[in-house]
């Protein structure tokens, strides 16, 4: 019988843990990849890792593990071989969903990774069935989900907390709703890089940081997510039931030298209910330096 295929078919949700892909010449990105390919790429090798190290003992588990962890155990890294003061930790959430707890369990899962008690900066993607400028009342979804962040930051989970793709309008809007101001927004500039001018001044007389990126508006589509399921359980009753709910890249950067010393994705996703809704974990305590 296939055990690793068994568990995700007994299981409510997946997190799937890349690990350092850093140590991984295969999963290097490579020049003119997308990192959305990259994202796809590290998932599928964990997954090939994953099923090798499944044993027959899994078989006689009591019961279902509802909340699998699979983790590509060659690439692991923890900061214990460097002092955390040395390093930027930073994370960037792609949401599928607009739903708070996600945020927190990408945060939670990030520290847990990288055996550290807080993160320097984490920014929030949101995805792309928001419309336009995140106002009127998709902003009121946006906003529940930046509640979250704030919350994180006043329990000391993240220092620095930003957004992406914000407008010149929908960053006003959230200064201003805001109880803990964000300090940064990424944007897709293009090739030109030309930054609106309003967003510019808004940045300037708000001492937001901009910063560019490339990320697709959708980093990890349904239908991708469910193609590489069914690639690596083709008997599974259940592959084309799983939604990503969130995924999350996270780097670990040696702040004097600049060195990257460990980067990685993790996705959480939950399983297809009947009345059209997935599972979302309510995520667990991160580990402590």
């Amino acid at each position: 019988m296939d055990v690793a295929q068994m568990l995700v078919d007994q299981a409510d949700t997946v997190v799937i843990h890349s690990g350092n892909i850093i140590n991984s010449y295969s999963l290097k990105k490579r020049v003119g990849q997308k990192s959305s390919d990259e994202l796809a790429d590290s998932i599928e090798k964990t997954f090939i890792s994953w099923k090798d190290s499944v044993g027959p003992e899994y078989m006689n588990i009591p019961e279902p593990i509802h909340t699998l962890n699979i983790t590509n155990d060659a690439l692991t890294w923890s900061h214990t071989d460097e002092r955390r003061s040395n390093l930027k930790i930073s994370a960037k959430i792609f949401l599928s969903e607009v739903e708070p707890q996600l945020v927190r369990n990408a945060v939670d899962n990030v520290c847990k990774t990288l055996g550290v008690r807080h993160l320097d900066s984490a920014v929030v993607s949101f995805p792309d069935t928001i419309p336009g400028a995140y106002v009127e009342g998709s902003f009121s979804k946006a906003l529940s989900v930046w509640r979250e962040m704030e919350a994180m930051t006043k329990e000391g989970l993240v220092k620095h907390i930003g957004v992406t793709d914000f407008d010149e309008t929908a960053m006003q809007n959230l200064y201003r709703c805001a109880t803990v101001k964000p300090t940064i927004d990424q944007i897709k500039t293009g090739h030109d890089f030309n930054v609106p001018d309003d967003l510019i001044k808004l940045s300037e007389e708000y001492d937001i940081e901009l910063l560019s990126h490339d990320d697709a508006a959708d980093m990890l589509p349904e239908k991708s997510f469910q193609a590489i399921m069914e690639d690596n359980f083709p008997n599974s009753t259940s592959a084309s039931e799983w939604l990503p709910s969130y995924a999350v890249r996270y780097s670990a950067i040696a702040r004097c030298r600049g060195i990257v010393r460990s980067k990685g994705y993790i996705v959480e996703a939950g399983k297809r209910l009947s009345n059209g809704y997935y599972t979302v974990t309510t995520g667990g305590e991160g580990y402590m330096d």
